[in-house]
């Protein structure tokens, strides 16, 4: 603000020559004389213009290091505690110091401008926010050099991490799950299971031999195992695991003794002879238990070349002659078979009895050795066949009933003339004890010629002589006859005799199956112990029962 200076001595106050201050050095809206007023009073020129402008001009003066500010000539008075201020429009300081929100981060704002810069934090979502999807190998840009390339997902961004790292990932899995054992040994590879990892698959080369060789019958198929690795092409040819004959040959049951000798398969040759198609039997026989004409033939494989798709086994006339035992002595003269003719003449009848030779028969004792017994034999012509008979007729003209012993059969022909016939002694009882404890009892003995009418009997005393006065047949050995008796079916007959003066009574009985029984009887005197034999002497066909 300008001042005016008034002088003392009452001269008539301040001139323009006073005052050294123009017009233009005084704020508008007040008056003073001014050195260019010509001593009057005028106002000043100085424009007011507040305490809040906007700039006129602002320029970057980047050789200064500053920014020129640029405002309209005037006063700037102080407001408050505020003082003058020139305000520069942020699009106008933004546009002058070169402001570029395409090159700021987000979290900047400049002159109102805020950047457009993303800032990815790589370490957010435990190191997995910055995860790509986008990656491969870049082999165009340098076919000498490729290299891995990984797209950052987010594109253009400022890319931090705490640790001043940051980073770009994929998922380990995108880069494949090889492992070791999968890749050859002598590579490497990377996966997620490890980068430039070396493969440990062993390299089998073009084949190896099988380590083990099986028939799987179950799927109709043969399985060879082999050692786990690579096998490679070598040139033309394919990998292959080779199988040893032997291994091949017991795996799939090669038999030699099964094959003909013409047949190799795994290195085993057959060994069945090929024998053709006609053979000579040799060691022919008989089987009698089969029926069968056997002709052994070597053993081998025949073939059917014969003509008819068969095979012929000769069997020589002779061997079949030798086997069968073919005589022509055997056979009628009728008959011939292989150029052999039968030598027997026919013996022939005109009906089913033909008469022996000459009528000529005997009675004949088999003494062969067969155990026929006795027979009638008769003669017939030897040498020759029988034929058109079934028997050998011999005269017999006293062959009748009567004249044969009863119930005797000779030839067809049953006896009806009565017996009686003696027979060694037959014991029925040898020591048979009788006394008063059994006295009138009955004692069965035996059956002995039950198919007889009648049997005689013998009673003896056993170690006791009859009493003084009887008749009395010592036997010898203590044995002594009291009688001989006959007995019939449904009878008995009683022999007495006196034993230490007591008199018994032995009856024998036979009933109508001719089984025997005995009773004794007599007084009630004191007997005491005492031994009878009885037995058998002579059968009759005859009954003497009244």
């Amino acid at each position: 603000m300008a001042q005016a200076i008034l002088l003392r001595g009452g001269t008539g106050g301040v001139t323009s020559d006073d005052v050294t201050a123009g017009k233009a050095q005084v704020l508008q809206g007040y008056k003073t004389v001014t050195s260019d007023s010509d001593d009057e009073v005028i106002e000043g020129e100085i424009i007011s213009r507040g305490t809040f402008v906007i700039a006129s001009e602002v320029v970057n003066a980047p050789f200064e290091g500053t920014v020129h500010t640029r405002f309209e000539e005037g006063y700037y008075i102080k407001y408050g505690q505020y003082k003058p201020t020139v305000k520069i429009p942020y699009a106008v300081l933004a546009n002058v110091i070169g402001v570029d929100p395409t090159k700021m981060l987000q979290s900047l704002t400049l002159a109102g401008k805020q950047g457009q810069i993303k800032s990815i934090d790589t370490g957010a979502n435990n190191y997995r926010f910055n995860k790509s999807i986008g990656y491969g190998i870049d082999n165009w840009s340098d076919v000498n050099n490729p290299v891995f390339y990984v797209d950052f997902p987010h594109g253009n961004a400022f890319y931090n991490r705490a640790d001043g790292h940051p980073h770009v990932c994929i998922d380990a899995d995108k880069l494949g799950n090889v492992t070791a054992d999968k890749v050859l040994a002598g590579n490497t590879f990377t996966s997620k299971n490890g980068v430039s990892m070396s493969g440990t698959m062993a390299n089998r080369g073009n084949g190896m031999d099988t380590v083990e060789f099986i028939n799987a019958h179950w799927e109709n198929k043969f399985v060879a195992r082999m050692e786990q690795g690579y096998y490679s092409q070598n040139g033309q040819w394919k990998p292959y695991v080779s199988i040893p004959y032997a291994v091949l040959a017991n795996a799939s049951g090669v038999d030699p003794a099964k094959m003909l000798k013409s047949l190799t398969i795994s290195g085993r040759q057959g060994q069945i002879e090929e024998r053709g198609s006609y053979m000579d039997a040799v060691g022919v026989w008989y089987h009698g238990a089969s029926g069968n004409l056997v002709g052994q033939i070597p053993p081998g494989y025949y073939s059917a070349d014969n003509g008819n798709n068969r095979t012929n086994v000769n069997i020589k006339k002779q061997d079949i002659v030798n086997v069968l035992g073919l005589n022509p002595d055997l056979w009628l003269n009728t008959f011939q078979t292989m150029g052999i003719q039968g030598k027997i003449p026919r013996w022939v009848s005109a009906s089913h009895v033909i008469s022996a030779v000459n009528n000529e028969g005997f009675v004949w004792d088999d003494d062969t050795g067969a155990n026929r017994g006795r027979g009638i034999v008769s003669k017939i012509a030897k040498g020759q066949y029988i034929e058109n008979a079934d028997w050998v007729f011999l005269s017999s003209p006293n062959l009748y009933p009567q004249n044969v012993v009863k119930d005797i059969n000779i030839n067809g022909v049953t006896g009806t003339r009565d017996f009686a016939d003696k027979v060694n002694d037959y014991t029925v009882a040898a020591n048979l004890e009788i006394s008063m404890s059994n006295r009138e009892q009955v004692i069965s003995l035996d059956n002995a010629y039950s198919g007889s009418q009648t049997v005689f009997f013998a009673v003896y005393l056993v170690g006791d002589d009859v009493y003084d006065g009887f008749v009395r047949r010592d036997m010898g050995n203590g044995r002594y006859l009291i009688g001989r008796i006959p007995v019939s079916k449904n009878d008995s007959n009683l022999i007495g005799t006196y034993v230490r003066n007591v008199p018994i009574q032995i009856e024998i009985i036979r009933d109508g199956a001719g089984n025997i029984s005995l009773v004794h009887h007599g007084p009630n005197q004191i007997l005491g112990v005492t031994n009878i034999m009885v037995t058998i002497y002579a059968h009759s066909s005859v009954s003497f029962s009244f």
